[in-house]
């Protein structure tokens, strides 16, 4: 069976907090996970997701969304994805593939719309 979970919300929501709850919850073994977050959001410590409230976990920080496949071994079977609406329309195709072939959990967090779509509608109505 495979997980397919999408938590979103506004800013300071608890996102990130509930996906570092999620990852320590988890019965998969530690080397069998992998969590990522998008190059875009530098405002913390590199190589750590971190949330508004001071936790944070280990993470990869990944420029586009192809850039998750290095990151997968034979042995990997969960993928968290903070700030999932930085990683670009090829997350899908991503996604879609690794669901294919043999992920059995993704848990992606972030918020329904970020400020480049509200920047780009505003663009649009101005």
């Amino acid at each position: 069976m495979r997980d397919f979970t999408l938590i979103y919300g506004c800013m300071f929501a608890g996102k990130t907090t509930r996906l570092i709850g999620l990852y320590n919850e988890s019965e998969i073994d530690i080397n069998d996970r992998v969590a990522v977050k998008p190059l875009i959001d530098n405002r913390y410590q590199e190589g750590k997701i971190n949330s508004h409230n001071g936790l944070q976990m280990m993470g990869h920080r990944i420029g586009k969304a192809e850039e998750i496949y290095p990151l997968i071994l034979p042995n990997t079977k969960e993928i968290y994805i903070d700030e999932i609406q930085f990683m670009g329309n090829y997350i899908t195709d991503v996604i879609g593939e690794l669901l294919m072939n043999g992920i059995r959990g993704f848990i992606f967090f972030g918020l329904s719309r970020n400020f480049l779509e509200i920047y780009n509608l505003e663009l649009r109505n101005s």
